[in-house]
Protein backbone atom coordinates (compact mmCIF):
# COMPACT_ATOMS: atom_id res chain seq x y z
CA UNK A 1 0.00 0.00 0.00
CA UNK A 2 1.33 3.49 -0.89
CA UNK A 3 0.50 6.57 0.48
CA UNK A 4 -0.44 9.82 -1.28
CA UNK A 5 2.00 12.42 -1.62
CA UNK A 6 -0.58 14.51 -0.12
CA UNK A 7 -1.45 12.94 2.78
CA UNK A 8 0.54 14.46 5.89
CA UNK A 9 2.86 12.09 7.41
CA UNK A 10 2.67 12.99 11.51
CA UNK A 11 5.75 13.77 13.54
CA UNK A 12 7.02 11.51 15.80
CA UNK A 13 9.81 11.77 18.06
CA UNK A 14 13.13 9.68 18.04
CA UNK A 15 13.96 6.48 19.38
CA UNK A 16 17.30 5.53 20.52
CA UNK A 17 18.71 1.83 21.51
CA UNK A 18 19.93 1.55 24.66
CA UNK A 19 21.54 -0.46 27.50
CA UNK A 20 22.47 -0.54 31.42
CA UNK A 21 24.18 -2.91 33.37
CA UNK A 22 21.36 -4.27 35.79
CA UNK A 23 22.74 -4.56 40.12
CA UNK A 24 23.32 -8.61 39.07
CA UNK A 25 26.21 -7.77 36.82
CA UNK A 26 23.87 -8.92 33.33
CA UNK A 27 22.97 -5.97 31.10
CA UNK A 28 19.48 -5.03 30.06
CA UNK A 29 18.30 -3.68 26.70
CA UNK A 30 15.48 -1.32 26.17
CA UNK A 31 14.33 1.67 23.79
CA UNK A 32 14.01 5.09 24.77
CA UNK A 33 11.51 6.95 22.72
CA UNK A 34 12.05 11.35 23.07
CA UNK A 35 9.55 13.46 22.23
CA UNK A 36 9.77 15.87 19.15
CA UNK A 37 11.58 18.99 20.01
CA UNK A 38 12.73 17.49 23.26
CA UNK A 39 16.00 17.02 24.56
CA UNK A 40 16.42 13.41 26.95
CA UNK A 41 16.95 15.28 30.20
CA UNK A 42 14.39 15.82 33.17
CA UNK A 43 11.16 14.74 31.14
CA UNK A 44 7.90 12.94 32.21
CA UNK A 45 8.82 9.01 31.53
CA UNK A 46 6.56 6.35 31.62
CA UNK A 47 7.92 3.02 31.74
CA UNK A 48 6.41 0.48 28.44
CA UNK A 49 6.38 -3.19 29.53
CA UNK A 50 5.56 -5.50 26.37
CA UNK A 51 3.83 -8.25 26.87
CA UNK A 52 4.45 -12.33 26.38
CA UNK A 53 6.27 -12.48 28.72
CA UNK A 54 8.83 -13.40 25.59
CA UNK A 55 8.14 -11.04 23.66
CA UNK A 56 10.55 -7.69 22.52
CA UNK A 57 10.56 -4.23 21.32
CA UNK A 58 12.22 -3.17 18.26
CA UNK A 59 13.56 0.28 16.98
CA UNK A 60 10.25 1.35 15.37
CA UNK A 61 8.43 2.93 18.28
CA UNK A 62 4.87 0.74 19.11
CA UNK A 63 1.50 2.42 18.95
CA UNK A 64 1.45 3.16 22.53
CA UNK A 65 5.61 4.92 22.83
CA UNK A 66 3.91 7.10 19.74
CA UNK A 67 0.67 8.46 21.36
CA UNK A 68 2.63 8.60 24.41
CA UNK A 69 5.64 10.76 23.43
CA UNK A 70 3.22 12.81 20.89
CA UNK A 71 1.83 14.00 24.22
CA UNK A 72 5.84 15.15 25.28
CA UNK A 73 6.05 12.28 27.42
CA UNK A 74 9.42 9.96 27.04
CA UNK A 75 8.84 6.10 26.87
CA UNK A 76 11.35 3.66 28.05
CA UNK A 77 10.41 0.38 26.21
CA UNK A 78 11.75 -2.46 28.47
CA UNK A 79 13.54 -5.51 27.14
CA UNK A 80 13.64 -7.17 30.44
CA UNK A 81 14.96 -10.38 31.01
CA UNK A 82 12.55 -12.93 29.47
CA UNK A 83 12.18 -10.85 26.28
CA UNK A 84 13.25 -12.67 23.40
CA UNK A 85 15.75 -11.57 20.88
CA UNK A 86 19.00 -11.56 22.64
CA UNK A 87 20.26 -15.33 23.18
CA UNK A 88 19.02 -18.27 24.92
CA UNK A 89 20.62 -17.35 28.29
CA UNK A 90 19.12 -13.89 28.24
CA UNK A 91 15.18 -15.16 27.87
CA UNK A 92 15.67 -18.27 30.14
CA UNK A 93 17.12 -16.52 33.30
CA UNK A 94 14.04 -15.33 33.63
CA UNK A 95 12.06 -18.99 33.92
CA UNK A 96 14.54 -19.86 37.07
CA UNK A 97 14.16 -16.54 38.54
CA UNK A 98 10.64 -14.99 38.54
CA UNK A 99 11.63 -11.70 40.17
CA UNK A 100 14.36 -10.90 37.21
CA UNK A 101 11.92 -9.18 35.09
CA UNK A 102 10.41 -6.84 38.13
CA UNK A 103 14.17 -6.41 38.70
CA UNK A 104 15.20 -5.60 35.29
CA UNK A 105 11.71 -3.03 34.97
CA UNK A 106 12.67 -1.19 38.75
CA UNK A 107 16.18 -0.64 37.61
CA UNK A 108 15.21 0.85 34.12
CA UNK A 109 13.79 3.31 36.19
CA UNK A 110 16.80 3.77 38.52
CA UNK A 111 19.17 4.29 34.82
CA UNK A 112 16.84 6.86 33.65
CA UNK A 113 16.60 9.05 36.77
CA UNK A 114 20.53 8.58 37.50
CA UNK A 115 21.56 9.93 33.94
CA UNK A 116 19.08 12.85 34.07
CA UNK A 117 16.70 11.48 31.53
CA UNK A 118 13.73 11.12 33.78
CA UNK A 119 12.21 13.64 36.26
CA UNK A 120 11.75 11.43 39.35
CA UNK A 121 8.71 13.27 40.62
CA UNK A 122 6.73 12.22 37.44
CA UNK A 123 7.18 8.92 35.99
CA UNK A 124 4.22 6.35 35.38
CA UNK A 125 4.40 2.63 33.70
CA UNK A 126 2.51 0.58 31.12
CA UNK A 127 1.58 -2.63 29.83
CA UNK A 128 -0.19 -5.12 27.61
CA UNK A 129 -0.96 -8.75 29.42
CA UNK A 130 2.14 -9.84 31.17
CA UNK A 131 3.35 -6.03 31.20
CA UNK A 132 -0.32 -5.05 32.23
CA UNK A 133 0.72 -7.62 35.64
CA UNK A 134 4.48 -5.86 35.35
CA UNK A 135 2.88 -2.49 36.00
CA UNK A 136 0.69 -3.29 38.26
CA UNK A 137 3.20 -5.27 40.41
CA UNK A 138 5.89 -2.16 40.53
CA UNK A 139 3.55 0.42 41.64
CA UNK A 140 2.87 -2.16 44.72
CA UNK A 141 6.30 -3.27 45.60
CA UNK A 142 7.69 0.14 44.60
CA UNK A 143 5.03 2.76 45.96
CA UNK A 144 5.97 6.16 45.43
CA UNK A 145 8.18 5.41 42.17
CA UNK A 146 4.86 5.46 39.75
CA UNK A 147 2.47 8.40 39.38
CA UNK A 148 0.50 6.43 37.22
CA UNK A 149 -0.28 2.96 36.46
CA UNK A 150 -1.85 1.71 32.92
CA UNK A 151 -2.51 -1.77 32.80
CA UNK A 152 -4.22 -3.13 29.23
CA UNK A 153 -5.57 -6.95 29.99
CA UNK A 154 -3.40 -7.52 32.42
CA UNK A 155 -3.17 -10.33 35.09
CA UNK A 156 -4.24 -9.51 38.70
CA UNK A 157 -3.86 -13.01 40.15
CA UNK A 158 -1.77 -15.78 38.80
CA UNK A 159 -3.25 -18.76 41.44
CA UNK A 160 -6.59 -18.00 39.69
CA UNK A 161 -5.82 -17.54 36.08
CA UNK A 162 -5.34 -21.16 34.58
CA UNK A 163 -1.74 -21.59 34.07
CA UNK A 164 0.87 -24.14 34.37
CA UNK A 165 3.91 -22.80 36.45
CA UNK A 166 5.51 -26.27 36.31
CA UNK A 167 8.95 -25.27 34.35
CA UNK A 168 9.30 -21.51 36.14
CA UNK A 169 7.83 -19.48 33.59
CA UNK A 170 3.59 -19.12 33.56
CA UNK A 171 2.59 -20.45 30.71
CA UNK A 172 -1.20 -20.21 29.54
CA UNK A 173 -3.06 -23.48 29.89
CA UNK A 174 -6.23 -23.46 29.09
CA UNK A 175 -7.43 -26.84 30.98
CA UNK A 176 -6.21 -26.06 33.92
CA UNK A 177 -8.08 -23.34 36.76
CA UNK A 178 -5.85 -22.86 38.92
CA UNK A 179 -1.80 -23.23 39.67
CA UNK A 180 -0.87 -26.29 40.34
CA UNK A 181 0.92 -27.50 43.78
CA UNK A 182 3.30 -26.84 44.70
CA UNK A 183 3.69 -23.19 42.94
CA UNK A 184 0.42 -22.33 44.57
CA UNK A 185 2.65 -20.13 47.11
CA UNK A 186 5.00 -18.85 44.04
CA UNK A 187 1.66 -17.60 41.75
CA UNK A 188 0.76 -15.77 45.21
CA UNK A 189 3.95 -14.03 45.63
CA UNK A 190 3.50 -12.88 42.01
CA UNK A 191 0.35 -11.85 42.35
CA UNK A 192 -0.45 -8.12 42.05
CA UNK A 193 -3.67 -9.18 44.35
CA UNK A 194 -1.42 -9.89 47.42
CA UNK A 195 -0.90 -6.46 47.86
CA UNK A 196 -3.81 -4.60 46.66
CA UNK A 197 -3.42 -2.34 49.56
CA UNK A 198 0.13 -0.85 48.53
CA UNK A 199 -1.10 0.12 45.34
CA UNK A 200 -2.25 4.15 46.01
CA UNK A 201 -1.43 5.75 42.34
CA UNK A 202 -4.13 6.35 40.15
CA UNK A 203 -4.08 3.20 37.62
CA UNK A 204 -6.59 3.27 34.23
CA UNK A 205 -7.16 -0.31 33.57
CA UNK A 206 -8.47 -1.45 29.98
CA UNK A 207 -10.18 -4.60 29.25
CA UNK A 208 -12.17 -6.87 27.35
CA UNK A 209 -15.07 -9.18 27.46
CA UNK A 210 -14.03 -12.14 24.94
CA UNK A 211 -10.08 -12.42 26.13
CA UNK A 212 -8.96 -15.96 26.41
CA UNK A 213 -6.11 -15.36 27.68
CA UNK A 214 -6.41 -13.16 30.45
CA UNK A 215 -10.26 -13.83 31.55
CA UNK A 216 -12.45 -10.55 31.72
CA UNK A 217 -12.26 -12.08 35.83
CA UNK A 218 -8.96 -10.98 36.36
CA UNK A 219 -9.71 -7.32 35.48
CA UNK A 220 -13.34 -7.71 37.36
CA UNK A 221 -11.83 -8.78 40.31
CA UNK A 222 -8.83 -6.24 40.06
CA UNK A 223 -11.82 -3.20 40.23
CA UNK A 224 -13.09 -4.77 42.74
CA UNK A 225 -10.35 -5.10 45.10
CA UNK A 226 -9.07 -1.79 44.31
CA UNK A 227 -12.18 -0.21 45.19
CA UNK A 228 -12.75 -1.99 48.62
CA UNK A 229 -8.99 -0.82 49.34
CA UNK A 230 -9.78 2.69 48.79
CA UNK A 231 -8.11 3.27 45.08
CA UNK A 232 -11.19 3.23 42.50
CA UNK A 233 -9.80 2.62 39.60
CA UNK A 234 -10.87 4.76 35.77
CA UNK A 235 -12.48 1.38 33.14
CA UNK A 236 -12.24 1.19 29.81
CA UNK A 237 -14.08 -2.47 29.10
CA UNK A 238 -14.44 -3.11 25.39
CA UNK A 239 -17.22 -6.09 25.29
CA UNK A 240 -16.71 -7.55 21.98
CA UNK A 241 -12.98 -7.33 21.54
CA UNK A 242 -10.24 -10.31 22.64
CA UNK A 243 -6.78 -10.11 24.34
CA UNK A 244 -6.28 -7.10 21.40
CA UNK A 245 -8.46 -4.66 20.87
CA UNK A 246 -9.48 -5.38 17.68
CA UNK A 247 -11.74 -2.63 15.82
CA UNK A 248 -10.58 1.06 14.80
CA UNK A 249 -12.75 1.80 17.60
CA UNK A 250 -12.06 -0.08 20.26
CA UNK A 251 -8.82 0.61 19.83
CA UNK A 252 -9.63 4.57 19.23
CA UNK A 253 -11.87 4.27 22.54
CA UNK A 254 -8.42 2.86 24.25
CA UNK A 255 -6.24 5.11 22.78
CA UNK A 256 -8.34 8.38 23.81
CA UNK A 257 -8.58 6.90 27.19
CA UNK A 258 -4.90 6.71 27.47
CA UNK A 259 -4.42 10.05 26.55
CA UNK A 260 -7.18 11.93 28.45
CA UNK A 261 -5.62 9.79 31.54
CA UNK A 262 -2.12 10.92 31.17
CA UNK A 263 -3.19 14.42 30.70
CA UNK A 264 -5.37 14.40 33.27
CA UNK A 265 -3.73 12.68 35.83
CA UNK A 266 -0.18 12.65 35.01
CA UNK A 267 0.62 15.42 33.53
CA UNK A 268 -1.55 17.83 35.52
CA UNK A 269 0.19 19.73 38.55
CA UNK A 270 -0.76 17.73 41.89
Amino acid sequence: LLLSSDIPICDVGHTYPVAFGASDGATVYAYLTVPLGKSPRNLPLMINVHGGPQARFTWAPNEHALLVSNLGIAVLSVDFRFSSGYGNEYTDSASQNMLLAQQDVFESVQWAIENGIADPECIGIMGHSYGGFISFYQAAVHPGTYKTVISLMGVWDWTDLGVDLTDGAPVPDYHKCSAPEPYTELAGVLSPSSYVDALKSPILIIYSGNDDAVYPSQNIRAIRELREAGNTPQVVYLPNDGHMPGTVESITETFEAMRRFLVERFLAED
